[in-house]
Formats: C-alpha cells, structure tokens, sequence
C-alpha cells in the first residue's frame, strides 16, 4: 500500500526481517535407519524338495536299468537256447547223413499189429555202431507212461532208452551202441512206466523183424 504524501511509514514496514539465529550442534536431528526388514523365504525346503525329487527319479532310473538288464538277461538266455537247439538239430542231421550214406547200412521198418497207425524205422550201421530211430503216429501216453525201445538178440532183450513222442506223435532216437552184426533178431518199442524197465513189461506198440546177415 503506498502511503500519502506526508505520512511516515509503519515502522513495522521499516523494520529489518528477523534473523533466524544458527543451528547449533545441539540442534541437529539425528535419523535412525530403521533395520531391514528380513523376509522369510522357502529356500531350504525347495532344497530337500528337489533332493527328493532327484532320489526318485534316480531311485527310478536304477529299477528301470535293472528291469532292463533282466529283459536282456532272459533275451541272451533264450537265445542262447535257441542255438543250443539248433545245433543239436544240425548235430542230428549230420548223424542222420554219416548214417545213411555209410556202407553196409541196414533198415528195419516197424509197424504196428493189425496194420495200424503207429510206424517206425531204425537205421543201423554196424561198422560205426550208431543207431538212428524214427517213429510216427504214436498215441500220446498218460504222464506217467513212456515208450521204451528194444534191441531183440538171441535170449536177449537191449534196453535202447525211452521216449515221449512230441503232440503230433513223432519221435527220434541216435544212439552210439556196439553190437555184433549178426545179433540183432527184430527191434520193438512198448509201452512202460516212465523211467523205463531192465524188461519189457506192457504191450509191443510196434515192431520190426530183423533178418541176420
């Protein structure tokens, strides 16, 4: 506001600004950091958590590889099987060839009685001294039934083994036995406990006469 001409001004106007007076030490206002706060975490549980989940997987992981070298295991071993079969069948073979191209080779037939089903033949070869029968059509027996072959000489009867014919009743038999060539008198196959007996006991199932040379 200007004032008249004349007047004096206020003195409050004229009057120079308070002088704030200097802060001392005293007067200084000290700030205190408050402490972090500290925040929970989960970290050693996701910890075990993971260890655990690591100790199934490789817990799984061994059962799988054992379950694994069992699969391979039975593998090796069935085949394994497989070639001992073949090769006792190609064993069976070559005994079947030596036998029936060796010189002085003799052929006994064997049928049943009464011209029935069950048939048979042995091939002889006595300077090898090696046996081969064959049979077919051969009724299946109860399981504690067998057949029996026999080697028939002059007042003796030659255990030859026992056999059970495979579902389609054929059977084979390859022996290696000494015998003087003018011995044998027939070759005959019975029916008899399983195991076999010293005699014949049951019923000639069939049989084949042998004419000495």
């Amino acid at each position: 506001v200007v004032p008249p001409p004349g007047a004096l001004p206020d003195e409050t106007l004229l009057a120079p600004p308070p002088v704030s007076a200097p802060r001392g030490a005293d007067d200084v206002t000290v700030i205190t950091a408050a402490p972090p706060v500290r925040r929970r975490t989960n970290t050693p549980w996701l910890a075990l958590a993971a260890s655990l989940v690591l100790l199934i997987a490789a817990a799984a992981y061994a059962a799988w590889l054992n379950g694994r070298n069992d699969t391979l295991a039975e593998r090796l071993a069935a085949a394994d099987g497989e070639n001992q079969r073949l090769r006792a069948m190609v064993a069976q073979q070559e005994f079947a060839m030596r036998a029936l191209e060796a010189p002085g080779l003799r052929v006994i037939d064997l049928a049943a009685g009464g011209g029935g089903q069950p048939a048979g033949r042995m091939l002889w070869n006595p300077v090898t001294d090696q046996w081969l029968f064959f049979a077919h059509n051969l009724p299946q027996l109860p399981q504690e039934r067998e057949y029996q072959l026999w080697l028939i000489t002059p007042g003796r009867r030659l255990s030859a083994g026992t056999f059970v014919p495979t579902v389609t009743g054929s059977a084979r038999i390859q022996a290696t036995f000494a015998l003087p060539p003018d011995s044998l008198r027939a070759v005959a196959v019975t029916e008899e406990p399983a195991g076999g007996v010293p005699e014949p006991t049951g019923p000639i199932v069939i049989a084949g006469q042998h004419a000495a040379e």
